[in-house]
């Protein structure tokens, strides 16, 4: 896959469906939201370089502190950060993914999206604080892993480039391991805020439609066993929307319309219902009200 930001290139194309024109561009370089907040973080590190003691007080949320009258905190914390290869790879990720998930919502969702997973955080710490869970925040990590988990929401099983496994495993392990740290520090308010955000980015994409089934327990334990079907007196009359609606065994498809609906479904299971195009989601519902 090639994944790319802005103006560049992705896994769905630089012009999605809300795509919008640049802010602005530095040379030729587009900028858009993304491109905008990883400039104030990177000018956030170079202030910090320059004058660490006096932006010591910007580059963490600490609940006392907050409490205490730092309420600037809430909103510096993911902008003021040490430099490190961390937030180098961040960066890139966010470049990277942040271009995809800006193109699919649409920029005011993703703004929405960006403030939710920043400020969540901080909320979330202050309250496990108040309940005696010791927690702090420093620097991007958290935003920056919600917009990946977003991201790759949109494409769970799509296949890595190089390694061939489906690329929702990077996902859980970049988020497992994080927990894991955040569990041997002892960080109990950065490890609630993490499953928040995770949390958070996956109800936003569903509640906009670029959610596909991770199958996560599925590939782990197997297909899972067969529900009993209700009676159908007890079944619901209202028609569900088309992706919500079970299809039909595909031996039961009409021949004549076989081999697109076989070619509609796996490119739903690669990459997910939003990648379909509206002459594919029109053939899939004529089809399910055929069923």
């Amino acid at each position: 896959m090639n994944f790319g930001y802005g103006g560049g290139s992705c896994g769905y194309g630089s012009r999605g469906e809300n795509w919008q024109p640049p802010l602005f561009r530095i040379g030729k370089l587009p900028i858009n939201v993304t491109g905008l907040v990883i400039l104030l973080e990177v000018i956030g590190m170079l202030a910090v370089v320059i004058a660490p003691e006096n932006t010591q007080s910007l580059a963490v949320f600490a609940p006392g502190e907050f409490l205490s009258g730092s309420f600037w905190q809430v909103v510096s914390y993911p902008f003021f950060e040490a430099p490190s290869v961390w937030l180098l790879l961040g960066l890139f990720f966010f470049y990277s993914f942040g271009g995809m998930v800006e193109n699919a919502l649409g920029r005011g969702r993703y703004v929405r999206l960006l403030l939710a997973v920043s400020l969540t955080p901080a909320v979330v710490v202050t309250i496990a604080s108040l309940l005696g869970l010791p927690g702090i925040l420093v620097g991007s990590h958290l935003p920056h892993l919600a917009v990946f988990v977003a991201a790759i929401a949109m494409m769970p099983n799509a296949p890595m480039a190089f390694f061939g496994f489906p690329i929702k495993w990077l996902a859980v392990a970049f988020v497992g391991i994080s927990l894991l740290q955040f569990a041997m520090m002892r960080n109990w308010g950065a490890f609630l805020a993490l499953i928040a955000v995770a949390y958070i980015a996956m109800w936003w994409m569903r509640q906009a439609g670029h959610v596909s089934q991770w199958g996560v327990v599925e590939d782990v334990m197997g297909p899972r066993s067969k529900r009993k079907r209700p009676s159908r007196k007890k079944a619901s009359k209202k028609k569900k929307p088309v992706y919500e609606k079970k299809l039909k065994p595909r031996a039961k498809v009409a021949s004549s319309n076989r081999k697109d609906i076989d070619r509609i479904l796996d490119k739903i299971n690669e990459h997910g219902l939003h990648s379909l195009t509206e002459e594919e989601r029109q053939t899939l519902q004529k089809e399910s009200k055929r069923s």
